[in-house]
């Protein structure tokens, strides 16, 4: 099997863990949770308590936030949609890659990623 047929079988798994993990509310961190959000690891410099309120009450939404949405929306204004094995195919090629996945979250993939370590 080829590298990338492999590490993507091994993220499907991981995935597949994790939302069984969210429907069984079984997280093993704070508040239940499977995963922590990139954005909430760097919204730790600007404000714990902000991200606390946001898990115990929802996200308020902001004129910035919505700014940041229109943002990323403009971002995909000429992209195509691939499938995900043509996207691990590109990941062990030689040209980074930027992949905008279902859960309508950036992922910048790079050709050492490698998911051996969960």
């Amino acid at each position: 099997m080829n590298d990338w047929k492999q590490q993507l079988k091994k993220y499907n798994s991981l995935l597949e863990t994790i939302s069984e993990k969210k429907e069984k509310k079984e997280g093993e961190l704070r508040y239940n949770r499977c995963t922590i959000r990139a954005s909430d690891v760097a919204g730790q410099y600007y404000c714990e308590k902000k991200i606390e309120m946001g898990y115990l009450y929802g996200e308020v939404e902001t004129e910035t936030k919505n700014q940041g949405t229109e943002a990323h929306e403009n971002l995909l204004k000429g992209s195509e949609a691939v499938g995900q094995e043509d996207i691990w195919k590109s990941v062990y090629g030689k040209e980074p890659v930027l992949s905008w996945s279902s859960s309508k979250r950036f992922t910048f993939l790079d050709s050492a990623l490698t998911f051996s370590n969960f």
